[in-house]
């Protein structure tokens, strides 16, 4: 999964537009047969984004009723970085 974001950024990066960019509606939650999802995947996405200076958001899906996903810490509403609950805009949504 990681490689797979590298590569996206790595696109961005290369565009060179030289406005914001902005990477919307994503998870670490697989699809198919596309890479599965592994602990610290969310993370390193989201410090990449920090690092390029990426704005971002997330697309939640319900992971912790479904059995079959292997990693189900990765939700925002388990993720430490993240304040959903937060009154302050800039905390619900960023990575801190």
């Amino acid at each position: 999964m990681k490689q797979s974001f590298d590569e996206k950024f790595k696109k961005i990066q290369e565009k060179d537009y030289n406005v914001p960019s902005y990477m919307g509606e994503f998870n670490t939650r697989s699809m198919g047969e596309k890479p599965k999802a592994q602990n610290g995947d969310l993370a390193y996405i989201l410090n990449q984004m920090k690092n390029k200076h990426l704005s971002w958001s997330l697309w939640n899906y319900d992971t912790q009723l479904d059995n079959d996903h292997p990693n189900k810490d990765w939700s925002p509403i388990h993720y430490s970085g993240l304040e959903i609950n937060s009154d302050n805009i800039g905390k619900k949504g960023c990575y801190t």
